[in-house]
C-alpha cells in the first residue's frame, strides 16, 4: 500500500490548488459580471458558461480527495450515536455508493469524450466546448474509484484525515 500516500498527496493536491484556481476564477468572471451589470447596464458575455463548466469543474476535482478526508458533510448527529458495527456497514454503505458514482462519472465521461469530439458539443454563449469536461468527469472517475478502493483496503473511515 505504499501507493497510498502519494495518491492522496495528488488528489490533495488537485483539491487544494485545483479547487482554488477555480474558485478565483469564478470570483473575477461574477465580480466582473456583476460589477458590468449594475455600473455599466453591460453584463459580461458568457459569463454565466465560464461560471457554469469552471463549478462543474470544481465539484470533480475536489471529489477524489474530498470523500474520505472529512471534507464532505456527513450525519454527525447520527453517526456518533451508532454502535461501531452501524458505522462500519454506514461506511460500507457509503463507499458502495461512492464506487457507483465513480463508475458512473467515469463511463460517461468516457463515452461523451468522442461524441461531444466530434459533435462540437459546447456552452450557448461563448461555445466552451464540452469535451474536455467530459475528460476531467473521467479521469474523476477513476480517481475517485482507486481513492475509495484504497480506503477501503486501509480501513480508513469518514472523517479519519490521518488514517490514510
Amino acid at each position: 500500500m505504499r501507493l497510498v500516500g502519494p495518491f492522496h498527496r495528488m488528489t490533495g493536491f488537485l483539491f487544494f490548488w485545483g479547487g482554488l484556481a477555480l474558485l478565483m476564477v469564478m470570483t473575477v468572471v461574477i465580480t466582473i459580471d456583476a460589477g458590468g451589470r449594475y455600473v455599466f447596464n453591460a453584463p459580461m458575455q458568457g459569463a454565466q458558461d465560464i461560471v457554469g463548466v469552471s463549478l462543474l469543474t470544481l465539484f470533480l476535482i475536489t471529489l477524489p480527495h474530498s470523500f474520505f478526508g472529512d471534507y464532505q458533510i456527513r450525519m454527525d448527529l447520527f453517526y456518533a450515536r451508532m454502535p461501531e458495527w452501524g458505522r462500519k456497514v454506514a461506511d460500507w454503505i457509503g463507499a458502495a455508493g461512492a464506487l457507483v458514482l465513480a463508475g458512473i462519472l467515469a463511463s460517461q465521461g468516457w463515452e461523451n469524450i468522442s461524441l461531444f469530439y466530434h459533435n462540437g458539443a459546447a456552452t450557448l454563449n461563448v461555445k466552451i466546448p464540452y469535451w474536455p469536461f467530459n475528460v476531467v468527469m473521467f479521469a474523476t472517475g477513476v480517481l475517485l474509484f482507486v481513492s475509495v478502493l484504497f480506503c477501503m483496503a486501509t480501513g480508513a473511515r469518514a472523517g479519519d484525515k490521518g488514517s490514510h
